[in-house]
């Protein structure tokens, strides 16, 4: 989203502040920012889970995120160090927050429904909302990222996390939404709501003990590596179109789901070809 530019389906974070602002009755007068630095964090993020809002996510604003980041990597404008990127693959655990509406989840993808739908076999629309907020949102972009670190001379790694924790297995889909984080920095005292985890199992902690070696293995040396895990190769995707699946037995991925995978990134560059047609003049075909 950007500070002052409406898009379509992504509000200004200026637009998005007077929505929050008229939800809490604050005036959009000269103690409007003075009211709002004073509401209680609790208030903010119970606004924020309820609803369908984008204030807690980084704004362009021109100076600090000075374009969108898809465009910032693919223009090679990014900073010349190398990158993990990756996402879950039960990320739509984050759609329990809010009450949002396929319709309004799909919007983005609507004028090209059709061949949306074929990407996922003519899935139904629940399926594809969570498809879209699972793969479009999270999965597709870190490989985009990490295959345009090469347009900066560094490499890109991606990852997906499959790993339940023991004692959730029986209740979940999949990894929620930011799971391997108390893994990859072993902070068990962690709860996980979206995993409904209370306690981390002897085996749970093992697997944390890889996770978190590989994690800092790419601290020191900008290649993430561990005793428990297969040789991490960079991501290309025309080259190396590979991903660490951190899973009970972690593994690499080759060609991960290449029909959706493939919709995203046609659509994705289709896009920066618009926005930065220098660049995109690279892009292999």
């Amino acid at each position: 989203m950007h500070l002052n530019q409406e898009r379509p389906f992504a509000p200004s974070l200026e637009a998005d502040g007077l929505r929050m602002a008229k939800h809490f009755k604050i005036a959009a007068d000269e103690s409007a920012v003075e009211r709002l630095r004073a509401l209680p964090m609790q208030d903010i993020i119970a606004y924020d889970g309820a609803e369908p809002g984008f204030s807690m996510n980084p704004a362009v604003d021109g100076r600090i995120l000075p374009d969108d980041l898809g465009v910032i990597f693919d223009q090679g404008r990014q900073h010349p160090v190398p990158l993990v990127a990756g996402s879950s693959d039960w990320e739509d655990s984050l759609l329990g927050r809010a009450t949002l509406t396929n319709d309004f989840i799909l919007a983005p993808v609507k004028p090209d429904i059709e061949n949306f739908r074929h990407a996922y076999d003519g899935a139904s629309d629940d399926v594809l909302s969570r498809g879209w907020f699972r793969d479009g949102v999270f999965a597709a972009p870190s490989r985009l990222l990490a295959d345009r670190m090469s347009r900066v001379g560094k490499p890109g790694y991606v990852y997906l996390m499959t790993y339940v924790a023991e004692q959730a297995r029986a209740t979940v889909p999949g990894a929620a939404h930011c799971s391997e984080t108390p893994y990859v920095f072993q902070n068990y005292a962690e709860r996980q709501a979206g995993n409904a985890v209370q306690d981390f199992s002897e085996r749970d902690r093992a697997f944390g003990a890889v996770i978190s070696q590989a994690w800092i293995q790419f601290a020191k040396t900008g290649q993430p590596g561990s005793t428990g895990l297969p040789p991490w190769p960079a991501f290309r995707f025309d080259t190396s179109d590979r991903m660490m699946e951190l899973g009970a037995t972690p593994r690499l991925l080759e060609r991960y789901r290449p029909q959706v995978m493939g919709y995203y990134r046609q659509r994705t560059e289709q896009v920066l070809r618009a926005r930065s047609p220098s660049a995109a003049s690279a892009l292999p075909r």
